[in-house]
């Protein structure tokens, strides 16, 4: 029994959520400054031998905002030019 899922939501929605994925995967420099505080702090935990805190390292990483545009990118559109891979 295979359903499929439809949501109904307008064109102007669907280019506004798309634009705003695309937008915040652009590497710009604050991509890159959370980066490397992501780094400092994980090399800080390591030094202390603390996991909280190369755990905390995790979470301060930008590193899953290219993957729901890589994502989008997979899903069929209904107008060509929504998703710029």
């Amino acid at each position: 029994m295979s359903r499929k899922l439809k949501i109904n939501v307008s064109d102007e929605r669907a280019l506004a959520v798309y634009k705003d994925i695309a937008r915040g995967s652009e590497p710009e420099f604050r991509f890159y400054a959370m980066v490397a505080a992501s780094t400092a702090i994980a090399v800080f935990g390591l030094v202390q031998n603390s996991t909280a805190v190369v755990i905390g390292a995790m979470l301060v990483a930008p590193l899953m905002t290219p993957i729901p545009r890589r994502i989008l990118s997979y899903i069929p559109t209904r107008k060509k030019g929504y998703i710029e891979s």
